[in-house]
């Protein structure tokens, strides 16, 4: 049962093409705006994930297709924590997310896992880069926590934003980098990968260039967290992406 709500709630429209004929694109709302990004952590009852991923994919999976504004829900359960599931929560504007969890859907969904909810925290942040192919699915992920010199915030905003684009458009299986910031305290930064699996993780790990970016920015980031997704199921969305010529 693991990750499988993410997978019926993620296929919003278009056709899964190898990941090697895909485009890099980027979220943005029609009107140019950056879209309204969130981090969201669930944390169940002890063995009770399951169900509440369940709960998810009879109410709120057949509704997410159906609403333009809800762009994506990508992320997964942590592999080393089985009850603590992470998503990033992509969405048009406010409205559209007010429109989400409005649902009658959403309130069904909200009923049924609260008494099997342990903790849930939502994080607001800043997009920084939200680069990702127009067509993959993603079995591979990682998460990353970390705090970021504020000295050097700037300068590593513009090399991350730099590297996520160029890992998405010549990387063939890094299928998506997504990188943000809390609002509260921008210098503490989440960041989620997306790869078609395993190979395509360590071929960017592997990578001089992947390399060449750790070994500039390394060691202006301390307090890092990692979390494994080993067994994901992500289907890309494309709505709400935005093709290179077009941006």
């Amino acid at each position: 049962m693991t990750n499988l709500w993410l997978a019926a709630a993620l296929t919003l429209g278009g056709v899964l093409l190898p990941a090697a004929f895909a485009l890099a694109a980027e979220f943005q709302a029609p009107d140019g705006a950056p879209p309204l990004v969130h981090w969201a952590f669930l944390e169940s009852v002890d063995g009770k994930m399951g169900d509440m991923q369940r709960y998810a994919v009879e109410n709120v999976a057949p509704e997410v297709k159906n609403e333009p504004g809800t762009f994506a829900l990508y992320g997964g359960v942590d592999s080393s924590k089985p009850n603590r599931l992470c998503l990033l929560e992509i969405y048009q504007d406010e409205n559209a997310y007010e429109r989400h969890v409005g649902s009658a859907a959403f309130a069904k969904y909200r009923e049924l896992r609260a008494p099997i909810l342990k903790e849930l925290v939502v994080t607001p942040v800043e997009s920084i880069a939200l680069e990702q192919k127009t067509s993959g699915f993603g079995t591979r992920l990682v998460i990353r926590r970390y705090e970021v010199d504020p000295e050097r915030r700037e300068e590593y905003c513009r090399l991350a934003r730099a590297e996520a684009k160029r890992a998405v458009e010549r990387e063939e299986k890094t299928l998506g980098v997504f990188v943000t910031a809390e609002e509260e305290n921008p210098h503490i930064f989440r960041t989620l990968e997306v790869y078609a699996d395993e190979e395509g993780l360590q071929a960017r790990r592997d990578s001089k260039e992947w390399k060449a970016w750790r070994e500039t920015v390394g060691c202006w980031e301390s307090a890092v967290e990692e979390i494994d997704v080993k067994d994901a199921k992500v289907p890309l969305s494309v709505k709400g992406t935005i093709l290179p010529d077009a941006r």
